[in-house]
């Protein structure tokens, strides 16, 4: 779950930063769900109790810190933008 959360983080983080050039906003709509899934993911991966999360708790912080960052950063252009496109 760290891994799908931290590989699923950085793809939103990269659609995120695509979606502040001009007429290419659409993609929030389809980054923001999707970072929503990560950021589930990543606690998932964090609060795993077996051995092997335990050496995956450091990829689940960075997926959990990428996916808070894209989801904070998505609704704030959303809001500047009055929730359009």
């Amino acid at each position: 779950m760290a891994k799908a959360g931290l590989i699923i983080g950085i793809i939103v983080i990269i659609a995120m930063v695509i979606g502040y050039i001009p007429c290419l906003g659409w993609t929030f709509w389809v980054t923001l769900p999707v970072a929503f899934i990560g950021l589930i993911l990543s606690i998932i991966g964090l609060i795993q109790d077996d051995f092997y999360a335990r050496q995956q708790r450091s990829l689940a912080g960075v997926g959990l810190a990428l996916n808070l960052i894209t989801l904070v950063f998505g609704f704030i252009r959303w809001a500047a933008g009055g929730f359009i496109l």
